[in-house]
Formats: C-alpha cells, sequence, structure tokens
C-alpha cells in the first residue's frame, strides 16, 4: 500500500480534503509580510514621529495644524444666556398642561415673588414641588397606558384572523363586495354539504329489540289440562 501514497496526495480528492483548498491566515501573513519589511523601515518610522511631533517632541507643531474657531462664534457664545428671550410680565401666564409648561411657570413666578418672607417663600416652594410631582406621575402614568394600548392591540391582531378576499390585485370597491358575497356563497355551501354528508347516529340495539314484533303467543296463554 505504500507505493499507492504519493498518486493519492496528488488526486484532487485528497488535496480538497479538510480545507486544504481554503484561504488561512499564514496566507495573509505571507502576503503582506513583504510590503511590511519594505516599507517599515527605521528610516520612514523616523520621518513619521517627525511630521507629528513625536521625536524630537514639539507640541506646538501639533497644535499648529489644529484648525482654530471663529471669533465671531467666540464672542457670541457668553453673551446667549443674557440676551434670551423672556415672557413678557403684561401677558397673562398660560395654565401649563405638561411638565415643561410647569417648570416654565415656576421660573416666572419665582422671579415675582423674591420679596416674600422665609415662611411665605417654603410654602411656594412646597406647592411647586408637589405639583411637579403630580405633573411627572401623571405623565409616567399616560406613557404607561400608552404601552398597554399598543401591547392589547397588537394581541387583537395576532388572534383575530384575517380574512382574504382574493389575489393581490387592484379592485374597485364593487369588486371587493363581489368577491366577498362569492367566498360568504362558498363558506355556506361548504356547511350544508357538510351536515348533508353527516351520518346519522344508529339506535341502540335494546331500544330495536323492544320495537320489534312480536308473536301472539306471548300475550296469551292455554290452560292446559
Amino acid at each position: 500500500m505504500t507505493f499507492l501514497l504519493p498518486s493519492l496526495q496528488h488526486s484532487p480528492q485528497f488535496t480538497d480534503r479538510g480545507c486544504a483548498g481554503s484561504i488561512g491566515k499564514q496566507h495573509f501573513t505571507y502576503l503582506y509580510s513583504r510590503a511590511r519589511n519594505e516599507f517599515s523601515t527605521r528610516r520612514n518610522k523616523l520621518s513619521g514621529w517627525s511630521k507629528s511631533g513625536l521625536q524630537p517632541f514639539n507640541p506646538e507643531k501639533v497644535l499648529g495644524g489644529i484648525q482654530k474657531p471663529p471669533e465671531e462664534i467666540a464672542q457670541l457664545q457668553p453673551d446667549a444666556g443674557v440676551n434670551a428671550p423672556h415672557p413678557s410680565s403684561d401677558e397673562p401666564p398660560v395654565t401649563p398642561v405638561a411638565f415643561d409648561g410647569v417648570c416654565l411657570l415656576r421660573k416666572i413666578i419665582e422671579e415675582d415673588v423674591r420679596n416674600l418672607d422665609v415662611r411665605g417663600k417654603l410654602c411656594f416652594q412646597k406647592m411647586l414641588n408637589a405639583t411637579e410631582k403630580a405633573f411627572a406621575g401623571r405623565s409616567l402614568l399616560l406613557q404607561r397606558n400608552q404601552e398597554l394600548f399598543q401591547q392589547n392591540e397588537k394581541e387583537i391582531r395576532q388572534v383575530v384572523k384575517s380574512t382574504v378576499v382574493g389575489k393581490a390585485t387592484v379592485m374597485k370597491y364593487e369588486d371587493i363586495v363581489e368577491a366577498k358575497r362569492k367566498r360568504e356563497e362558498k363558506e355556506f355551501s361548504r356547511v350544508l354539504k357538510k351536515r348533508k354528508t353527516r351520518r346519522k347516529t344508529p339506535e341502540p340495539r335494546e331500544n330495536i329489540q323492544a320495537h320489534a314484533p312480536r308473536p301472539m303467543e306471548e300475550f296469551c296463554s292455554v290452560l292446559q289440562f
């Protein structure tokens, strides 16, 4: 059998066995090792380090290439909070219906009640905290109800069986009504056919024997002397 091994090794069935024809990690290593050895030289490394400011170490070289922000934007940013629009005191406040509206109304009221005493400020603070908690709880409750509604709607859609009127074609309303009527007639005829072919249950054997005709001798008796 030893003389057959060289011929089997060169056969296609033997070479394709055991993923011999697939490309592995060793092939990529052999392919990219030549390029790495050719370009990863000391000269190229030092040149890259000097351009990035690592050798010799020069941070100014790195910071000099960074683009600076425009001066107009830098000057407008500190005054953004000062020039923010505030609602005028002449306009009547709007009744809040959400949590954001309560927060906005709280800021407006805090600007107008700075002259209250300590107890008045404390009571006012407690009232505002209670209002914010109530609106926050209401928002969470509405969100939970919405999630439950979507969940129930999904379950109903999964349980209810969809009725297919016809194939996917462009149909008018009259064609849809006609197809629905034909489908109902077909369903009704199928139910009638099932009722007709249903076999009748056979009567018990005892009842049949009870209704069977009997001879007259069983009802009359003759005296024998």
